[in-house]
């Protein structure tokens, strides 16, 4: 299995918000998470990439490496990667120079041609990182960085909230063309995305639990 979590129990600010989560994702599975607001998706997905401010019980296993004491940063380099819901400005931090460093392999000619690929002018490479982006910027920003970085697990926080048709389109567009071996978790409550990729696995959390759901036409319901 790429991702397993045995009987992962996570809290926040003391209080217990995953409740003993099983869950194992197949390298090139497609899997969608889904639940009401505020119910913990994105404390699940945080606890998988690494954040610091969460107590973690249980176990996380990727590529069969336990890594419940890796950093945020060495599970990144192990090829787990989170798309937020809410880009984080980085002042002072230029685009280019972001972006030769997480993707250093890259000639100036290919990211051009990458920012093309989420509709983003070459002139944003000049600007700061997320300094005045508009939303859909921003959304797109963190779509270039997935693709840059080419991860073996990526996390969509909501990537596709409040995003314009357009880009949504482009998004399913370059998820039904992404890499074979490739693994997502989508946390989504988006129809359009849920009627569109092929999710081998669909799962609601509620109650700090999670729970197998075979066919996404009945996601409103939630």
């Amino acid at each position: 299995m790429l991702l397993s979590l045995k009987n992962l129990r996570v809290s926040y600010k003391n209080k217990e918000v995953i409740k003993g989560v099983d869950l194992d994702i197949a390298a090139g599975e497609n899997v969608a998470l889904i639940g009401k607001n505020a119910i913990g998706k994105t404390t699940l997905a945080n606890a998988i990439i690494g954040h610091p401010h969460l107590s973690v019980q249980g176990e996380i296993y990727f590529n069969g490496q336990k890594i419940n004491n890796l950093s945020m940063s060495e599970r990144s380099k192990l090829g787990i990667f989170l798309c937020f819901q809410f880009p984080p400005v980085l002042s002072g931090v230029k685009v280019y120079s972001f972006l030769r460093k997480i993707a250093s392999n890259f000639s100036y000619k290919e990211l051009v041609d990458f920012l093309k690929k989420v509709q983003l002018p070459p002139a944003i490479l000049e600007r700061y990182i997320n300094e005045g982006f508009s939303g859909g910027e921003r959304k797109r920003f963190e779509l270039l960085q997935y693709l840059l970085v080419a991860p073996k697990l990526a996390i969509f926080d909501e990537l596709d909230a409040n995003m314009d048709k357009e880009t949504l389109n482009n998004l399913i567009k370059l998820i039904k063309n992404k890499p074979k071996t490739q693994s997502i978790i989508w946390i989504t409550h988006n129809k359009q995305i849920l009627e569109n990729i092929n999710f081998q696995k669909i799962f609601i959390l509620k109650d700090g639990k999670l729970f197998w759901k075979k066919d996404s036409r009945f996601h409103t319901s939630i």
